[in-house]
């Protein structure tokens, strides 16, 4: 009996461990969590969420176009990268061209053609033995999407079977750090650094519905942002 009792207290000691383990360290990383229901309040499992970025110097930019002048005929590559890595989106150019002006346009997809998500890139164009390296942000809108199109394009996460999303701050199309405010004392230390809030809009797209989103949410990298959203 006693070895009974000893058996249980472990098993028991071990679940709350394995429960605390598997509830609160994924929600820790969560920044953005919501649900996503049809008109009837029943959830819509399968729905794609996806994010645009507020700026004031840009709303809304679905394609990049490139433009150079050779004065020699030269090797040309530009390509596409995920920000600050190596990691290549799409190479663009890479083949000798001849002196003249030259434009290419980006249309925002992936080397399997799918539309990227909202979020910063590098761009590269190797001139010769001379290279430029330079950010850019994708900002999409997605409005018009319905039907087979939602397959065409990535998302930051799907809802579940009962509707529900979340995702962490690693998927975020934006960089809090890039914005951190240092406070400084009279002798010049660091004592506080303040992080900008973000203001997104918040999209769902789903082959059966017209999309939807949620106009102006803030998000704080210090809380988690709840959004839900209602297909008609």
């Amino acid at each position: 009996m006693k070895k009974t009792k000893i058996l249980i207290m472990t098993l028991s000691v071990l679940f709350l461990i394995l429960s605390c383990t598997s509830t609160t360290e994924p929600d820790d990383e969560v920044i953005i969590k919501g649900r996503v229901t049809n008109s009837s309040g029943n959830p819509v499992s399968d729905a794609k969420i996806m994010l645009t970025y507020y700026t004031e110097s840009l709303n809304s930019r679905p394609t990049t176009t490139f433009s150079y002048a050779l004065t020699e005929s030269k090797r040309i590559k530009l390509w596409i990268t995920y920000h600050n890595t190596i990691d290549t989106v799409k190479v663009l150019v890479d083949e000798i061209q001849q002196l003249g002006h030259h434009t290419v346009q980006w249309d925002a997809t992936n080397n399997n053609e799918l539309v990227l998500v909202s979020n910063f890139y590098d761009w590269h164009l190797k001139i010769g033995g001379n290279q430029i390296d330079e950010k850019l942000l994708l900002n999409m809108i997605y409005n018009n999407i319905t039907g087979d199109d939602v397959n065409n394009y990535e998302c930051f996460t799907i809802t579940d079977d009962y509707g529900h999303y979340d995702f962490g701050i690693d998927k975020l199309p934006f960089s809090f750090s890039d914005n951190e405010i240092e406070v400084h004392d009279e002798n010049g230390f660091v004592i506080d650094t303040l992080r900008v809030t973000r203001k997104v809009m918040i999209w769902a797209i789903h082959s059966d519905y017209d999309p939807v989103f949620i106009d102006s949410v803030y998000v704080n990298v210090d809380s988690k942002t709840v959004g839900n959203l209602s297909f008609d």
